[in-house]
């Protein structure tokens, strides 16, 4: 990519920094205290989100695609979810500051990507967001790189480097390998031989960060999103060969564990037993919850007195389901799967294959990184709190995927054609 390029659409471009720094700020938030001081982050987040809603004001879109029946029906489900949402949380609330907090979280969330979207269908704005998100991912991949040899690196036996747990770090290594293989797919730029080692070598030490976090989510996250951007390209039997290799190294990984936990981290890595009772267990009381009050559910309060109350969780649609109850939780997943629709199943009604060929604007990768959140979030409680960077960045893809591109690619295409 040409440097004035760069500096003109990403540097200069007070979007793209604000939305860095948000999910910078609200992921060091909660970082590794051993390495980073959070009080700082913790005082400052929220100072990124006001600026980010104040800025998405004066960033609305001329483009008339915007406005299309599809982003209005997307938009008007995931209004009615927080709504909802805020009416379920205020109206259970225990403590009412903490209660209008959370509520307040989700409406920005939803002001800056569904009212007033932040990134629209002006230039560049897909490799904006797609950027901010890598970059952002390849920071916490790469600086825990830097610490993988400190004791406090490692917890449990499992590596969270500069996040706070080995979870998190292993759902941002999938956001980014998901992304950084569709960008590979997109852009098709590693023929030379230095660039193929450079490349693919920054995709293998992300795949080891995600093994030495031991987190099956993001392991189940990392391979759905492959195979998402595989299957938009319609690269079937690429899909073979990846499901084939994921088994391969299954039988392998007995090896892998012993070459860590012997030669190379025998104090810090250890293996982990992988029982799913405990999942399980909070599943079954996130139900339990849900049963309590299942038309509006229980609120996004934490409480932990009494046991039909939220207290948090492992999985983001369970604990949701509980918190919403069906009224919230039916626009909420039906907001997914018509944007999962919208942009993998109908696609080759939308497009020619000469267009999607001419023009792949970057749309298989971000989809991927929002369908590895969205997997990674069937074990982890990340969709559901408002705070996490997983949850930022799924508002903003569920938002941009949104949008009719229809009208602009084929203006985009023909005006090539005519030059």
């Amino acid at each position: 990519m040409d440097l004035n390029i760069l500096k003109n659409c990403y540097l200069t471009d007070i979007r793209f920094l604000i939305f860095s720094f948000l999910l910078l700020s609200f992921s060091l938030s909660v970082a590794n205290e051993d390495i980073f001081n959070i009080e700082f982050f913790k005082n400052t987040k929220w100072l990124f989100f006001f600026m980010a809603a104040v800025l998405s004001l004066f960033s609305v879109s001329k483009i008339r695609n915007k406005k299309s029946p599809f982003f209005k029906i997307t938009r008007t489900l995931m209004g009615f979810f927080v709504c909802v949402l805020c009416f379920s949380t205020l109206s259970n609330s225990y403590n009412i500051e903490e209660a209008a907090l959370r509520a307040l979280s989700f409406f920005l969330l939803y002001f800056i990507t569904f009212i007033f979207p932040l990134f629209s269908l002006r230039e560049h704005d897909d490799s904006k967001i797609f950027f901010g998100i890598l970059c952002v991912c390849g920071f916490y991949i790469f600086g825990s790189l830097i610490f993988i040899a400190a004791d406090y690196s490692f917890s449990g036996g499992r590596m969270r480097g500069i996040t706070n747990n080995a979870n998190t770090l292993g759902s941002l290594a999938a956001i980014f390998i998901t992304g950084y293989y569709g960008y590979i797919k997109c852009a098709k730029h590693a023929h030379g031989i230095v660039t193929k080692l450079i490349t693919y070598g920054l995709l293998l030490l992300s795949i080891v960060i995600v093994y030495l976090t031991q987190s099956r989510s993001a392991m189940a996250a990392t391979v759905t999103g492959v195979l998402c951007i595989q299957f938009y390209f319609r690269n079937y039997r690429n899909m073979v060969i990846f499901v084939f290799t994921i088994l391969l190294v299954y039988f392998f990984l007995n090896v892998i564990n012993d070459i860590f936990s012997v030669e190379l981290l025998s104090d810090l890595y250890a293996e982990r037993e992988y029982g799913g009772e405990g999942r399980t267990t909070i599943w079954q009381e996130q139900l339990d919850r849900f049963y309590t009050s299942p038309l509006i559910g229980v609120g996004m309060e934490i409480r932990t007195d009494i046991s039909t109350a939220r207290r948090g969780g492992e999985s983001s649609f369970t604990e949701l389901l509980a918190t919403t109850g069906l009224l919230g939780f039916i626009p909420f997943m039906s907001s997914i799967i018509m944007v999962f629709k919208y942009n993998i199943i109908n696609i080759n009604g939308f497009f020619s294959k000469a267009i999607r060929d001419s023009h792949p604007n970057l749309r298989a990768p971000l989809l991927g990184m929002m369908v590895t959140v969205i997997t990674n979030s069937i074990g982890e409680g990340f969709i559901a709190a408002v705070g996490s960077l997983p949850s930022i960045v799924f508002w903003f893809l569920l938002s941009y995927l949104s949008l009719d591109k229809r009208q602009k690619l084929n203006r985009v295409f023909s005006s090539s054609i005519v030059q």
